[in-house]
């Protein structure tokens, strides 16, 4: 079981010298598309008739909404994505013959009697700064602050789900689609769609996959999210690769990769500490302003405790002290001097707010349609070998 502290590190970095990796995604860095993981207010959904708290904490999510509601930095998930490779039982043994070919006498050692890290489960890897990073299951287990069990099927044999996810989903009915959900079912599908299984390129369709997640949720099925986020995350980067797939899933977990694994403080050690450099946003909240969107409801209950992405503060901007570029250009410059002094570290002018308090945080809304070839939508399930 994962802890579900919000304070621990994660270990991504491999402490190899200075790395400098291929790109492996062709798409250009403006036409890539970063989804935003949306935060849910359960408490809005619930003042608005709605109540489904319960199916995510049956599922020991709640920490993982909570997660949700921090800030996403775009510019880096797209500089990790677009050197990113997956790592899997295959490339292990590419990687183990290679060797071999230059060095006959390796046959038969273990890895690590070939100089080569144990394999012990898929991998993403890529690099940044110089650095080579890793993302592993354990890695996923924690920053989403998730535990990593339950049922994962990847695949799944519809001859063994069918009957079940129709009863549950569609009363019975083996030609039910979407319209015929409960509301219910509904929110959950919505969720599901906007922080596990995020889609691109416009379509509407749900794979056999994510109706089985669906059905796990409704019943409170435990359901291993870990292992999903990460098998959907190498299936993204596999189609941006080979199908020139723009969108990016879960820029907000992959953030919090970023931020637990302390490439952050390199950043602010390498002087880069501005918001607009780092293109910094939050997700769009799931609330009862949703519901209405979704005519679910006809009027939306707003309250003064509903979450509000201005709230979010940026884990860059949170050590600053009060200070705007309204200030006298004289007390910036003794209080960037004062700071130097004390901690070592420079403040860039570009990251002093433009007014006390600074701005919100922009929210990151989704692209409209580009209907290209580029726009790859999720293909029809295809077992793979891993």
């Amino acid at each position: 079981m994962a802890s579900s502290s919000s304070n621990q590190t994660i270990k991504i970095n491999t402490n190899k010298s200075y790395v400098l990796k291929e790109r492996t995604v062709t798409v250009p860095l403006e036409r890539l598309d970063v989804q935003i993981e949306s935060p849910v207010d359960f408490d809005s959904l619930k003042r608005n008739g709605v109540d489904i708290q319960g199916f995510f904490k049956t599922q020991n999510m709640l920490e993982f909404f909570k997660m949700l509601n921090l800030p996403s930095y775009m510019n880096l998930v797209k500089d990790f994505w677009v050197r990113a490779e997956v790592f899997d039982r295959r490339s292990a043994e590419e990687e183990e013959e290679e060797l071999i070919k230059k060095n006959p006498e390796l046959k038969g050692k273990s890895r690590l009697e070939m100089g080569l890290r144990p394999f012990r489960g898929v991998e993403i890897r890529s690099s940044m700064m110089g650095m080579e990073i890793i993302i592993t299951e354990e890695t996923i287990t924690k920053a989403c602050r998730c535990e990593n069990d339950g049922l994962f099927q990847k695949d799944a044999v519809k001859t063994q789900w069918t009957d079940k996810i129709n009863a549950v989903l569609y009363n019975g009915n083996p030609k039910g689609k979407k319209a015929d959900l409960s509301t219910v079912h509904r929110m959950l599908l919505k969720i599901m769609n906007d922080c596990i299984f995020q889609k691109g390129g416009g379509t509407d369709y749900s794979s056999f996959d994510h109706k089985l997640v669906l059905c796990c949720l409704a019943t409170c099925k435990k359901v291993n999210i870990p292992k999903y986020i990460l098998h959907h995350m190498c299936w993204a980067l596999k189609e941006s690769q080979n199908n020139l797939r723009r969108q990016i899933p879960f820029g907000r977990v992959l953030s919090e990769i970023f931020v637990k694994g302390k490439l952050l403080e390199h950043l602010r050690n390498s002087e880069v500490s501005s918001d607009d450099e780092l293109g910094t946003v939050v997700g769009k909240i799931i609330n009862g302003k949703t519901l209405q969107s979704m005519n679910i409801i006809k009027a939306f209950k707003s309250d003064e405790k509903d979450l509000k992405p201005e709230f979010v503060e940026s884990e860059l901007m949170r050590d600053f002290s009060p200070i705007s570029r309204e200030d006298n250009s004289e007390v910036l410059y003794q209080f960037i001097k004062a700071h130097f002094e004390d901690s070592g570290k420079i403040i860039s002018i570009a990251s002093i707010p433009e007014k006390m308090g600074g701005a919100p945080l922009k929210v990151k809304e989704k692209r409209s349609r580009i209907i290209k070839s580029a726009d790859a939508a999720p293909p029809k399930s295809k077992r793979s070998k891993s």
